[in-house]
């Protein structure tokens, strides 16, 4: 029996309307399989994820270099979940 959930995360900027819409069928995808991603988004960097830079709200948590060339990694607390971005 299928027992599959819509999941709507909104940000700030789009209060209105759902940034992103998750469909999980936990007859299949158990609270025991979804641990690794549960509360963890990663997102493209944009100007909503250097507001948040600049107004301080935002934690660098790590950066590095690679044959792409320099990054650093930041995150921020949305609604208990975790929302991370590259910056290059």
């Amino acid at each position: 029996m299928k027992e599959i959930k819509r999941y709507e995360i909104t940000w700030n900027a789009h209060e209105d309307a759902p940034v992103l819409t998750v469909e999980i069928d936990h007859s299949i995808c158990t609270d025991k399989l979804l641990h690794q991603i549960n509360n963890f988004f990663r997102v493209h960097y944009d100007s909503r994820c250097r507001q948040e830079q600049e107004r301080g709200k935002a934690v660098r948590y790590g950066t590095g270099n690679n044959d792409r060339g320099n990054y650093e990694w930041w995150q921020i607390q949305v609604n208990n979940c975790r929302v991370t971005w590259e910056v290059r």
